[in-house]
């Protein structure tokens, strides 16, 4: 898959984006809403599994041919009520400057006219201001908030810390 926007090229995630991912997914504060910062071996055995997927895109930046993200689009369960789940990260250094949301728009566009998808959701923790902001931007509808749903980390005894999670939907007519 190849997807062309005014100032990125958007592709399939490749092993040889392994430097570019590492700069950001080893990053502590990037990855505080997600699960862990990635080691050089835990992003290793990552991309060994997401790269076959053929879910996750990279986000390039024409002018410098430089990873700056990347995005997810994957079908949910069951299959057959044909929704997908879009998720991104992003290099902090690329922040504030659009590129987050210009992917984020062409990528539901591909999930509908391409995937055929029936409906999109995208989730975040409510604190990600940032990431919430992108899905409003791109044409996402706030649905709700799943109180205490979400377990990515533990406290220093092991016990699962939950947080709240906000939900939102897409449909093809809210594609901005």
């Amino acid at each position: 898959m190849n997807i062309t926007t005014e100032r990125l090229n958007i592709r399939n995630i490749r092993a040889t984006d392994f430097d570019d991912m590492y700069e950001y997914m080893s990053d502590e504060d990037v990855m505080k809403y997600e699960s862990n910062s990635f080691s050089r071996e835990s992003l290793e055995t990552f991309l060994d599994e997401v790269i076959p997927s053929n879910r996750f895109f990279a986000l390039i930046l024409k002018k410098t041919n430089k990873m700056i993200g990347h995005i997810y689009v994957g079908k949910t369960n069951p299959e057959k009520f044909n929704e997908y789940n879009v998720g991104y990260i992003l290099n902090p250094k690329y922040h504030k400057q659009g590129y987050c949301t210009e992917a984020v728009k062409v990528l539901c566009k591909y999930a509908f006219d391409v995937l055929h998808a029936h409906r999109l959701t995208a989730k975040c923790n409510p604190e990600n201001v940032a990431s919430w902001r992108v899905m409003e931007k791109a044409g996402f509808v706030k649905e709700g908030l799943l109180r205490s749903k979400v377990a990515l980390r533990n406290d220093f005894i092991g016990n699962p810390i939950h947080t709240d999670e906000l939900i939102y939907g897409m449909l093809r007519e809210d594609i901005k």
